[in-house]
């Protein structure tokens, strides 16, 4: 008998698995021990600082069987980013398929899942009256729930995250080791007996009630016109009656938010159809495990005007925790009873664009002013992460859908994104990205780790959030950064935060950055021209810069972090009186064009801007000091297109003061009447040994049309129409100098809708390729992501 189990060992083997990837915290593991039980396999798996081992022992058909499972029948929501396999000595007294205790380590190359919208499951489950986890908040399982936002450290296992708080219930922990529950090793598995509670106070922190009837009297407040700050997965987020206009007015007031667009939970998908026009594929977005915030076309009159009322879109999202879902479900059945759309304003709890506030005790002193009620919960949130916002861009580019992110955090963050084009042995590389909107990334090889968006560093508490996440992000990984990039910007407090590091630094000009960021989404390495379009940032000529074409060569910069690209041509250069004031007040940067253009003499101007400026008198005071500053050249000026659009928007008198980034814009956007396929007229001139589009020529067009009574919507759409053709037709004379047909297009004017539709369009009726972003924002948010393959190909 001996001799008869020695042949049959003979012809069993034993394999090992390193797979890297998102395999931690999707419930991977558990798949795996299934997989193997089920074939009847021997072995084992464990979460490593590499990612995850599995040892498996059995006969070839089986183990080629099991090879293919967990390869195409993997956990929908795991990614492999590599799996190797090695042959291993077998073992004889093996009698098991085990699931071991993780592996601590010094260095953690796995990767760390986002946090996971509900699944239907635990839905299911939350709705059923006879399940002991009915309208439990924190229902979850392997498949859905926190991740990222409530680990200390690495690998994912529960006493690495803030649920060793709450050790098991009887009930939990038989599910935790029953291989055939969805619960098996979920570590952030909890029920009403042994979980995270949630409880109700006044704004003055009086205990009120606990879980559900706390859920139920915040609806009652809710629905009678009160504001409740709530505690969700990442951070607080402020929520009221999105139907009731008065409540979304003494949000507004109270926040100090008085026009920037608000966004809005809805319980489904059936209702999002009330409130806007929503394609397939937006639906699909919506309902992701990402489950982020859509920006749609908003149906007339379905919400009031003011949760939006710059614009003709609105942000949607459905519930992604289970409390969303049961404060949903209980609003939905009064808004049946009073026949009104059940819809909440859902905005992040921070302040002047900072980091959303995360923590009880800071909640209750920064948002006491603005909130009526809180509704906390005793588990803590270890990073803070906001809402991702996404729209889907028109530009018709491949067959897949163009999505473009205004915001990655939720549902995206920390997943890395990886450039193929790079070395797996380049320097790990730390970028710190720019002054607003602020990411930063690591490197490891071909993967750049893009954080997610933390906010404008222009606080304290947004700088120390900063700090802390740089910190947290190189701990949970074990990065060890050998170098240091950060924006050329000297009062930047990323440029100041470099020194400490101790590292060598390199500095990367910032619309540079904005151009390698759209070039290294796509590996593209070869020569390319970049139209960079945003706000401001500083140039490398005293300028400020914000509409350039750049030639870049990301393969000829290795060894050269003193090449960063050649600047072929600009829009022209226009006063930015007051400088930061004129971001802020537009109207000053239509007075410094009519001084730097001394049209206020000629015939009907002095009439037309005495018009727009008839309820403000000290600006003719203030004009003429503009004036003399502009002919004295003591006045910054700059190539900003951002600037252009709010010079425009001022001039149509759509916008004197800005009270969030981009208004103006925005809403010269919204004004465009898109039956008019007009253009303006175009001049392209050579000035300063640089190619110019000479925007004052649309200026002057614009102001002779308004005396022509021409309408502002019609002219609004000539101007978008007539700033894509002078693009491209740039764009198409750096082609011809330089025989590089690649345009990429990046900066934060790309989230105008026409522009990133039209723009494209143009440079492929003139031959010439377009590159969009496409999983990193056009904006501020993908500086680092540029700045960081700038560097790895330094240094590669």
């Amino acid at each position: 008998m001996g001799v008869l189990n020695r042949l049959y060992n003979m012809q069993l083997k034993r394999q090992g698995y390193t797979i890297k990837g998102r395999v931690q915290g999707v419930g991977f593991r558990p798949f795996v021990y299934c997989t193997a039980t089920k074939l009847g396999l021997t072995g084992k798996v464990k979460n490593t600082i590499y990612g995850v081992w599995i040892e498996v022992q059995g006969d070839d058909s089986k183990l080629n069987i099991f090879k293919e499972m967990i390869t195409n029948e993997k956990p929908s929501i795991a990614q492999f980013t590599s799996i190797t396999m090695q042959s291993l000595g077998f073992q004889d007294k093996e009698t098991e398929f085990l699931i071991e205790e993780s592996s601590d380590g010094i260095q953690y190359t796995s990767l760390i899942s986002p946090d996971i919208a509900t699944c239907e499951y635990c839905v299911k489950e939350l709705n059923t009256t006879t399940d002991h986890r009915y309208q439990y908040p924190f229902i979850s399982c392997t498949l859905c729930g926190p991740r990222y936002t409530i680990i200390h450290k690495a690998p994912y296992d529960r006493h690495h995250t803030s649920m060793s708080s709450f050790p098991f219930c009887f009930t939990c922990e038989k599910e935790y080791n029953n291989s055939l529950d969805r619960r098996f090793h979920a570590q952030s598995n909890a029920c009403p007996t042994c979980g995270p509670q949630l409880w109700l106070t006044d704004h003055d922190n009086r205990y009120i009630t606990y879980n559900s009837e706390a859920i139920l009297l915040a609806i009652e407040y809710i629905y009678k016109g009160k504001i409740i700050a709530m505690k969700g997965i990442g951070g607080f987020h402020l929520i009221c009656d999105a139907t009731n206009a008065d409540v979304v007015n003494t949000l507004r007031y109270r926040k100090n938010r008085p026009d920037k667009p608000l966004a809005v939970m809805v319980p489904n998908i059936n209702i999002a159809r009330q409130i806007a026009y929503i394609s397939e594929v937006e639906i699909q977005k919506m309902q992701s495990p990402e489950c982020p915030i859509v920006i749609l076309k908003a149906i007339p009159h379905s919400l009031p005007k003011n949760i939006a009322p710059d614009v003709s879109t609105i942000g949607l999202m459905l519930p992604y925790t289970p409390l969303h879902h049961i404060l949903c479900n209980t609003l939905t059945k009064v808004a049946e009873l009073e026949r009104i759309i059940p819809a909440l304003v859902m905005t992040s709890a921070n302040v002047s664009g900072g980091t959303i506030i995360y923590n009880n005790d800071d909640a209750l002193i920064r948002l006491n002013t603005i909130t009526d009620f809180f509704l906390f919960h005793n588990r803590n949130i270890i990073v803070p992460v906001d809402d991702s916002v996404v729209c889907l861009r028109e530009d018709n580019i491949g067959q897949s859908p163009n999505w473009h992110f205004i915001r990655r955090a939720r549902g995206y963050a920390p997943l890395p994104i990886t450039v193929k084009t790079l070395k797996d042995n380049t320097p790990c590389i730390i970028a710190l990205g720019a002054e607003h909107k602020s990411t930063f990334c690591f490197t490891r090889g071909q993967d750049i780790f893009l954080s997610q968006h933390i906010g404008d560093l222009s606080e304290p508490e947004t700088e120390w959030s900063f700090c802390q996440t740089v910190k947290h992000i190189s701990q949970l990984f074990g990065f060890s950064p050998e170098v240091v990039v950060c924006d050329l910007h000297p009062d930047y407090f990323t440029t100041r935060y470099a020194a400490e590091f101790g590292l060598p630094i390199l500095q990367l000009q910032h619309h540079i950055a904005h151009g390698y960021s759209v070039l290294a989404e796509h590996g593209h390495k070869e020569p390319a021209l970049v139209l960079t379009l945003d706000g401001t940032g500083y140039g490398m000529d005293g300028t400020i810069w914000g509409g350039e074409l750049f030639y870049l060569y990301p393969e000829a910069v290795k060894g050269k972090s003193y090449e960063q690209g050649e600047r072929l041509a600009r829009l022209s250069l226009l006063p930015l009186p007051g400088g930061e004031k004129a971001i802020h007040e537009p109207w000053r940067l239509l007075s410094g064009f009519l001084a730097l253009l001394k049209i206020h003499e000629l015939e009907g101007v002095d009439s037309l801007v005495r018009q727009l400026w008839k309820n403000s008198p000290e600006r003719w005071t203030i004009h003429s000091a503009i004036r003399e500053m502009v002919s004295k050249d003591k006045v910054k000026l700059t190539s900003s297109c951002g600037r252009l659009f709010d010079t425009v928007s001022t001039l149509f008198g759509l916008c004197d003061y800005i009270t969030y980034e981009g208004q103006a814009a925005i809403r010269l956007e919204h004004q465009q009447d898109m039956s008019c396929n007009e253009s303006l007229t175009i001049s392209i001139v050579e000035k300063d040994s640089i190619y110019e589009l000479d925007t004052t020529v649309f200026l002057k067009e614009l102001i002779e049309l308004l005396q022509q009574k021409i309408s502002v919507s019609i002219l609004a759409r000539r101007f978008h129409i007539g700033l894509v053709e002078g693009l491209a037709d740039l764009a198409l004379i750096g082609s011809e100098n330089t025989g590089v047909k690649t345009v990429g297009l990046s900066g934060g004017v790309l989230n105008n809708q026409t522009i990133s539709s039209l723009l494209p369009k143009a440079l492929r009726y003139r031959g010439l390729t377009p590159l969009m972003h496409k999983n990193v924002p056009s904006g501020d948010g993908g500086i680092s992501f540029g700045q960081a393959y700038w560097a790895s190909m330094v240094l590669a």
